[in-house]
């Protein structure tokens, strides 16, 4: 897992964050998700997931993300609350997001065109 921040331009109307595949995303984008949290108490688990590439932005709210591949002596747990920074996450990686603030959306660029080992827990 790695921490990217995308480029910002910042004027007087706000903040504007963007990315390109094959740029500031370290993969050609194929898949693209939206997941819209209104229980604050969901989880979210991605497991088996040895073939696809992920690139996760909070559009707004905040989360926890759980690296489950880590090592359990380092910390594995990762806060994401502002959409200019992102996480890149590699393939055979097992993650659980959790602890959403209210009205989170998340966006997930994946190197695949579908996810299938996604579960609410």
């Amino acid at each position: 897992m790695k921490e990217i921040e995308v480029p910002k331009i910042t004027d007087g109307r706000g903040n504007l964050s963007f990315f390109e595949s094959e740029r500031a995303v370290p993969f050609k984008i194929k898949g693209v998700f939206l997941i819209n949290i209104y229980n604050t108490g969901e989880e979210y688990k991605f497991t088996n997931n040895d073939y696809s590439d992920f690139f996760i932005t909070p559009l707004s709210g905040s989360f926890l993300l759980d690296d489950n591949s880590a090592p359990k002596k380092e910390s594995n747990t990762i806060f994401l609350k502002n959409a200019n920074k992102s996480l890149y996450i590699e393939s055979n990686t097992d993650f659980t997001l959790r602890q959403f603030a209210e009205n989170t959306v998340i966006l997930i660029l994946s190197s695949k065109e579908s996810i299938n080992f996604v579960r609410k827990i």
